[in-house]
């Protein structure tokens, strides 16, 4: 598995369980919200484990695995201090097309104004970002700049 273990990564804090690969096998998808990108200390991660034969590890103990970031090729943003990158990972068919799709959340985002990324088919390549900004949703301060107070329904 790409990256090295250090304190406060919180590998698996975010779990998902889908076929990914559309192998017949359940892959597993673990977020590290902590897990730091070069210097950017809790920008956060996300993996695939792939399943296979003898589960996440092949009969050599190692995994079939890829890692995404906001640093990954073909990921949208930059890795930021405290993005936390991988706090929530999810799973389905989001765009209906028979294959399942991955979600990531980053609730650090954009000074704690969050985003999520969807990865069709698991893949970086033609991955999406969403956030209050992409949109056009009111900020909270904008909300309250306006005289809109928020609703809490």
């Amino acid at each position: 598995m790409p990256g090295a273990a250090e304190d406060g990564d919180r590998f698996g804090a975010a779990l998902a369980v889908s076929d990914v690969n559309r192998d017949g096998r359940e892959d597993l998808i673990a977020g590290a919200p902590g897990e730091a990108i070069g210097n950017e200390a809790g920008a956060g991660a996300a993996w695939l484990l792939r399943g296979g034969a003898q589960g996440l590890l092949d009969a050599k103990g190692a995994a079939s695995s890829l890692t995404w970031n906001q640093d990954t090729s073909g990921v949208p943003g930059v890795a930021e201090a405290g993005d936390a990158f991988g706090a929530a990972v999810a799973a389905g068919d989001y765009n209906a097309d028979g294959a399942p799709d991955v979600t990531v959340g980053s609730p650090g985002e954009n000074s704690s104004l969050g985003a999520a990324w969807l990865f069709p088919k698991g893949a970086a390549n033609g991955s999406a970002a969403f956030s209050p900004r992409t949109l056009a949703l009111p900020y909270l301060t904008t909300a309250h700049k306006y005289g809109k107070p928020l609703s809490s329904h």
